[in-house]
């Protein structure tokens, strides 16, 4: 199976997810009938799950465990598209894809721009609501 190489300077991919939204609130506020209330709640608990699959994820790359890996950042895609969170996904679904490919060359690479993607997400529902999680 041939080695996956990818670096942030090069990767078209990367590139493209930074002109995704960091959040879609028109549509999770959509998808909910407009219920804020509701929404600040599924916030606030999709926040705390991914605080925990955030905590997992590190160990299961560094233990070079490909399939925790890929499970793990399938998790965070599937819920972080669900509430809108769409650089999340997609950082999320690079990892997963690379891992799925059973290779993990690169993957701190995207590790950190997952992280640094969580940290955006994180400032952009501070501008809208104060400060979140």
């Amino acid at each position: 199976m041939a080695k996956v190489f990818m670096t942030l300077d090069d990767s078209a991919s990367v590139r493209q997810m930074v002109s995704l939204p960091v959040f879609d609130r028109d549509a999770l506020l959509d998808l909910l009938g407009g219920d804020q209330e509701l929404m600040g709640q599924i916030l606030e608990r999709y926040l705390d799950c991914l605080a925990d699959y955030l905590d997992l994820l590190p160990e299961a790359l560094f233990a070079a465990d490909v399939q925790q890996v890929r499970i793990k950042a399938h998790l965070i895609k599937g819920a972080a598209i669900n509430i809108g969170a769409l650089q999340v996904s997609e950082a999320a679904r690079q990892l997963e894809m690379l891992a799925r490919g059973g290779e993990l060359d690169g993957a701190v690479g995207l590790l950190n721009h997952l992280m640094s993607s969580v940290d955006s997400f994180h400032r952009e529902l501070s501008k809208i609501n104060g400060p979140a999680g």
